[in-house]
């Protein structure tokens, strides 16, 4: 047996109680897990709402984690892993566990001597942040980027990312005020409050670009958000769209796309092949331990994480919890 984060009902919060240990079978890796943060598609699932995946109850969440390698074919006992994806937390166990089984194309070999519990806390947000800004809008120094809900996981990275590629003008906009104000001390230099309509948000960007049309635009939200950041952008900017946490459609104008020359760019995380996103995290993981990223989070015991999942509910709120199944919070 092992300790595990387990949801009996969908819509209840996890509860921590024993759980069967992964045996697996040829072809998988065992993993001890270190630390597993907690995201916005575990919620949903957790939930019944998630449109891919309603798993059975009783099941233990946590589509991604840390932890070394126990046992595998692919991989020698004690590498450092992440592992994220391949069913976790909806089809299969997931990492809300002290152990957790996945295919042996799942996990990603982290450098020997990583930090775990920082790479669980930068995880899948902060990966796509950082691949939208560096790889997909490929941003180049000088240039001005505009961050859409720069209060969240997503967005702080991809400020980050931003700055660390060179960026001459970044602003971060959001609907949380008090989590932009990370954002600010993570490199941007000016914040939004996204709490109007498209048209207000287009003057109150245009206003914090100054000077500086956005020549990219990293956008998790759509909706209003993406409709006044096209208004504001700059010729030729190139706008990486991966989200919907504003709604799913924006209207957008014509000659806005047209008369600018906006490259409007898909990207889901979930496409990038693993080996780039190991790198991807593999690179902000010195950037921690260099003492130059801001890393925000709250680690927690498996069993305090059911009286915090529910305020994970809340959008925006720019709180990440990381669990540590083996305890060590306090």
């Amino acid at each position: 047996m092992m300790n595990a984060a387990v949801i009996d009902r969908l819509g209840d919060p996890p509860a921590a109680k024993p759980g069967r240990r992964p045996e697996p079978v040829a072809g998988e890796t065992l993993v001890e897990i270190k630390a597993a943060a907690v995201n916005p598609v575990d919620i949903s699932v957790g939930a019944g709402t998630f449109y891919a995946a309603v798993p059975e109850p009783p099941y233990v969440p946590g589509v991604e984690g840390t932890g070394t390698v126990v046992a595998s074919d692919a991989f020698e006992p004690g590498t450092p892993v992440w592992l994220y994806g391949g069913g976790l937390g909806m089809t299969r166990p997931g990492t809300l566990a002290e152990l957790a089984a996945a295919p042996d194309a799942v996990p990603i070999a982290l450098p020997p001597g990583s930090d775990l519990v920082a790479a669980a806390a930068l995880g899948i947000p902060a990966v796509t942040g950082w691949l939208a800004v560096r790889e997909r809008a490929g941003v180049r120094p000088g240039e001005s980027v505009l961050i859409l809900a720069g209060s969240g996981g997503v967005g702080l990275a991809a400020v980050q990312a931003a700055r660390d590629g060179g960026a001459g003008r970044i602003v971060a906009a959001g609907r949380n005020a008090e989590a932009l104000a990370i954002a600010t001390a993570a490199g941007a230099d000016a914040t939004v409050v996204l709490d109007d309509g498209a048209e207000e948000i287009t003057e109150a960007l245009r206003g914090a670009c100054e000077e500086h049309p956005p020549d990219v635009v990293v956008d998790p939200l759509c909706g209003p958000p993406l409709e006044a950041a096209v208004a504001v952008c700059g010729p030729d900017a190139r706008i990486v769209q991966l989200g919907q946490s504003a709604g799913p459609t924006a209207t957008l104008a014509s000659g806005d796309i047209r008369g600018k020359g906006i490259d409007l760019l898909g990207f889901s995380v979930f496409r990038v092949g693993r080996a780039a996103a190991g790198e991807a995290l593999a690179a902000m993981l010195e950037l921690v331990a260099a003492g130059s990223w801001q890393l925000p989070y709250e680690p927690v015991d498996l069993e305090r994480l059911g009286d915090v999942w529910s305020e994970l509910e809340v959008a925006g709120s720019g709180r990440r919890i990381v669990a540590l199944p083996g305890g060590g919070s306090r």
